[in-house]
């Protein structure tokens, strides 16, 4: 979405071509309707050969660790002013996202750790069970996420300055583990303050996968820490 608008920011009535394949998927379908004076074109995947007269690449970096927080913030009250927002819980302010159904990088204390975020008085959200409309209205409300490392954390683009963002990452045992900081720096370039917890893991071969757990004391820690600043 964020390159769409870049494009549609800086190249003024160009087409948009991207791939076929992401019209399988229904919520990429949604999100182009919030551009809908843009003129969008799918291509195929493969065997296609297009000859164009003028073409601008919106670059996709490998690890996307720098943000501007003018064209972050920009970005977001756009997508604002498009949707249709929900009224959200006005209880649902501390939220925690659960990756129980995500298939990849899961808790195995999951059960646990939803209990003591339900003592800090967190509300439990799976947001593949949400539309994009009611992502935006739920976390534009918020002023505290947590989650494990995931795309979830990115919903940290509509809360307000000031919010509270906690990370719970694979813990660093090797030289070539490599610590992805691209919450982080998102978190930072929207003025946000930013937490983090290690947690073990299963020695699964890929850094981003596997199963972790979280260390319950080092949660509670971290939690009255977030409440007490």
């Amino acid at each position: 979405l964020f390159r769409i608008w870049v494009s549609n920011e800086n190249f003024k009535n160009s087409v948009i071509l991207l791939p076929a394949h992401l019209k399988e998927y229904s919520f990429v379908v949604k999100s182009l309707e919030l551009f809908p004076d843009n003129n969008i074109r799918f291509i195929p995947d493969k065997y296609s050969i297009l000859k164009i007269k003028n073409l601008h690449l919106i670059e996709q970096k490998p690890r996307c660790e720098e943000y501007d927080p003018e064209l972050i913030t920009k970005f977001a009250k756009y997508i604002k002013e498009k949707v249709n927002l929900h009224s959200a819980d006005p209880l649902m302010k501390k939220i925690y996202i659960s990756r129980k159904n995500a298939g990849r990088r899961t808790l195995s204390n999951e059960d646990d750790v939803i209990n003591v975020f339900k003592k800090f008085g967190y509300s439990i959200l799976n947001c593949e069970n949400l539309s994009l409309n009611e992502q935006i209205s739920i976390f534009s409300n918020a002023s505290t996420i947590a989650s494990l490392h995931g795309a979830g954390l990115t919903n940290m683009i509509w809360m307000e300055k000031g919010s509270k963002v906690l990370e719970m990452h694979r813990e660093i045992k090797e030289r070539k583990d490599h610590h992805s900081f691209v919450y982080f720096t998102l978190a930072s370039s929207l003025s946000l303050d930013y937490y983090y917890i290690w947690c073990q893991n299963d020695n699964y071969s890929d850094f981003f996968e596997g199963v972790l757990q979280v260390n319950i004391d080092k949660l509670e820690t971290v939690l009255n820490l977030m409440n007490n600043e």
